[in-house]
């Protein structure tokens, strides 16, 4: 097989055809798990390839991205009615599976929301506000860690400014309290 670099790019929107079927790459319309979020549509078989947007049944990460994003983008993909969710972590969602995860998704940028809004209330720094935090229904969920790295997310953005990215894996790091390692 040869391979080749790639001559087509994707700004906010682009549809191919494909062995005759549609797929529309599609962008949230702002940054959520990163800011070069795609997904890829298949409208007529209502299958959606979500990417990094959906984590099933880990922590998801978005701090090179936005919580608020994230939280709206969860909203977007479920405007699609997908009957199948490929995510981009775990494993492929179909029925009752899709709003179960979707809903865990909003539930848990609810609480760094939260759990950042009453941290910056209170002169806290993000890893002061992830250790005073009950994770509750996502303890069990592999890289809890990440939860430091999503507040340092919103820290950086109440703030105006870039994230500090080793800042935030060193406090993500001191959290965890040993080396971080990663689940797919």
């Amino acid at each position: 097989m040869a391979r080749r670099l790639p001559d087509i790019s994707a700004g906010s929107a682009l549809t191919l055809h494909v062995a005759g079927r549609r797929i529309e790459l599609l962008h949230p319309g702002r940054p959520a798990h990163t800011t070069g979020d795609l997904i890829a549509w298949l409208p007529e078989e209502r299958v959606l390839f979500s990417g990094d947007l959906v984590f099933a049944g880990l922590t998801p990460l978005v701090f090179m991205g936005s919580v608020d994003g994230a939280l709206a983008a969860v909203d977007w993909l479920e405007s699609l009615q997908p009957d199948v969710v490929v995510p981009g972590h775990g494993p492929v969602l179909t029925g009752t599976g899709i709003t179960r995860v979707l809903d865990e998704h909003r539930r848990y940028y609810r609480l760094i929301l939260d759990t950042a809004q009453d941290g910056l209330s209170r002169g806290l720094t993000p890893l002061q506000a992830a250790r005073q935090v009950d994770l509750g229904e996502f303890t069990g969920w592999a890289d809890a860690e990440r939860i430091v790295l999503n507040l340092h997310r919103v820290y950086a953005d109440h703030a105006g400014r870039d994230l500090d990215v080793i800042a935030a894996f060193g406090n993500a790091i001191a959290w965890l309290g040993r080396p971080m390692h990663t689940s797919v």
